[in-house]
């Protein structure tokens, strides 16, 4: 049995995880089982699963954002059920508790599954289809490589606007349309590319952003090697709220020489509007200040 406590935590969340090679669930259905119980779980905790490819792509995902413990419960069999697809290289997993709260998780399990066991994968097409490199200006493709995500993006939704206020005119929309369901509730415009070019450069990610009435707002950029984050930025200490006029803001971090992927955009928490015009990563000089890399260290491997 592990137990996961956050009794004095009001926000944020955490989690217990494991990173293994997807090797030998290459092309398979795999399902992720365990008991969890909880004990006074104030937002929610879930188990959850991720498949990723070399490049740091989601290839499939689940986290229970639909179906979260909450509250009281006694003993009860979760599972995730996710399709590994033969490009995977690696899965994670674990169980994660969002607030204050006690969640305990007994006999995990991995396994392999049959085709007419249902997939719980909430990864949308756009998630699938992660483009090579960073697309920045708008497309008329079928394919928008900017793809909604966050702790509820259902919560969320996305557009492209005509802003008077800009000379250029259009502007990419993130704006919450429904209650938020806590105070972390949060969604996210953005994108996942290959790290390929920017390996061991440093990179600006920046935008020029305006809000109307967010509880708060921000771009953000993180840098990952093999699924782990070795740098991080979402303007934590310097948060945009209410409403705002267009503001050049800016993330700035370090690609290590073996990232594999760099993921980056707009986020919105709580409710409120951000508007984003003319998004670019760029490499730029050592003179130029890092803003908040956050270091965080992989897991050991799952073992059965």
């Amino acid at each position: 049995m592990l137990r996961h406590t956050a009794a004095t935590v009001s926000k944020g969340f955490g989690t217990l995880r494991q990173v293994f090679a997807a090797d030998k669930y290459r092309g398979k259905r795999v399902r992720f089982a365990a008991r969890v119980r909880s004990e006074k779980v104030a937002t929610c905790a879930a188990l959850w699963m991720r498949v990723d490819d070399e490049a740091g792509q989601v290839l499939a995902f689940d986290n229970m954002n639909k179906r979260p413990v909450q509250g009281t419960t006694e003993w009860t069999t979760y599972a995730i059920v996710l399709d590994v697809a033969p490009e995977a290289t690696l899965i994670a997993l674990g169980i994660l508790l969002e607030g204050a709260g006690t969640v305990w998780l007994a006999e995990p399990r991995v396994e392999t599954v049959g085709a007419e066991v249902a997939t719980t994968d909430i990864v949308g097409e756009n998630q699938r289809r992660v483009p090579a490199d960073f697309v920045g200006e708008p497309t008329r493709s079928a394919h928008d490589p900017w793809f909604i995500a966050g702790s509820n993006p259902e919560g969320y939704a996305k557009s492209m606007e005509v802003d008077r206020s800009r000379a250029s005119g259009g502007a990419r929309a993130l704006r919450s349309v429904a209650p938020p369901r806590n105070k972390e509730d949060f969604g996210t415009l953005m994108q996942s590319f290959s790290a390929g070019k920017y390996r061991s450069k440093r990179v600006r990610f920046s935008a020029d952003v305006r809000t109307l009435e967010v509880t708060e707002s921000a771009l953000w950029m993180r840098v990952d090697r093999r699924r782990e984050t070795i740098a991080f930025d979402n303007m934590g200490d310097r948060p945009i709220r209410g409403t705002t006029p267009w503001a050049r803001q800016q993330v700035v971090l370090d690609v290590g020489e073996d990232a594999d992927a760099v993921s980056l955009g707009l986020l919105v928490s709580g409710k409120g509007t951000a508007l984003m015009a003319d998004p670019r990563v760029e490499v730029v000089g050592l003179d130029v200040p890092l803003t908040t890399p956050i270091p965080r260290p992989l897991p050991p491997d799952f073992s059965e």
